[in-house]
């Protein structure tokens, strides 16, 4: 589920899934919703050049 307010998106994740993306994100320096975005703008990316 995803809330679109202006330019944020607040979606719901399992705790589970959380946790593991703060781990993550913090592992590498980033904040878990950059490192959320990384990660979709990186299919993004796939998916346009398999286009």
């Amino acid at each position: 589920m995803a809330f679109v307010n202006k330019k944020k998106v607040t979606i719901g994740l399992t705790e589970e899934v959380s946790s593991f993306a703060k781990v993550k994100a913090k592992s590498i320096g980033m904040s878990m919703s950059v490192y959320i975005e990384t990660l979709l703008r990186q299919e993004m990316e796939k998916e346009k050049k398999n286009d």
